[in-house]
């Protein structure tokens, strides 16, 4: 896909990729205990499969979803999409969204080394995400043929610490971009999976001390293509980092093959 311009990571860029970017939020409380509201937001992007919308994100963020509602069925969950990344979104609005009954797919990352889940987007939720006109990455965008190597990558999230949890201006998130450098060597402390894997040194996060939270984000790749043009592509999908070792080093499970 096309982008604008590369030059620096500021907040037009943001909005020029928060187009794709969707994120699932959650509300939730034990209604016997009063002080105990909590949120939680997640990281994802939009994708189509057969013109049937989707939020890709970690399947480890699902499965943990699902275990905490197991766990602590006593709380009230109340969750929503937010979809208003985007430079053209015109409504702040978080969308309610019935995750429960929300048709959702996984891998199992213990047993395949692969980090990858799909919660689909039915009609009715698309339609009214289309009034901030989402660009979901197609199947033209995401199983590209290319193999030369990106000139640089990207991720793109929302950081845990971002979030604020007041009940004055509990709805507050800030996105996060920090690029990231490829490497292909892993210092002999990291484990390598076993399915291909996109391995990277973490740049300069300024504003932020820690990445948890932008589990299952997007990583973008950027070249020019024959015109000179920069065009960018989804190229994984963050899964863990390692975050006590410097440089500090992230794993994503590529998406070319996943899809």
């Amino acid at each position: 896909m096309e982008a604008e311009s590369v030059d620096g990571l500021d907040e037009r860029m943001i909005k020029e990729f928060g187009r794709h970017f969707i994120s699932l939020t959650c509300d939730h409380h034990d209604p016997k205990k009063p002080g105990t509201l909590d949120r939680f937001v997640t990281s994802g992007f939009l994708m189509s499969i057969n013109d049937v919308w989707f939020m890709a994100t970690a399947g480890h963020v699902i499965d943990a979803i699902i275990t905490r509602m197991e766990q602590e069925p006593q709380r009230s969950y109340h969750f929503g999409l937010i979809d208003n990344f985007g430079a053209d979104a015109k409504h702040e609005e978080i969308i309610p969204f019935d995750f429960k009954g929300a048709l959702k797919w996984q891998t199992d990352l213990e047993s395949t080394g692969v980090d990858f889940g799909l919660i689909l987007i039915s009609p009715y939720y698309r339609r009214l995400m289309e009034a901030n006109k989402p660009v979901p990455f197609t199947e033209a965008q995401w199983r590209y043929t290319r193999d030369e190597p990106f000139d640089f990558h990207v991720i793109m999230g929302i950081p845990n610490e971002t979030v604020t949890k007041t009940h004055v201006d509990f709805k507050q998130y800030l996105m996060a971009m920090i690029p990231v450098t490829e490497i292909t060597e892993l210092p002999p402390t990291i484990p390598r999976r076993p399915n291909p894997t996109f391995y990277a040194t973490l740049g300069l996060t300024t504003g932020i001390k820690s990445i948890e939270g932008m589990s299952g984000c997007p990583i973008f790749g950027f070249a020019k293509d024959a015109d000179g043009l920069w065009r960018y592509w989804i190229v994984a999908v963050q899964s863990s980092w390692y975050y006590d070792r410097m440089p500090r080093i992230i794993a994503a499970s590529l998406f070319k093959n996943l899809a």
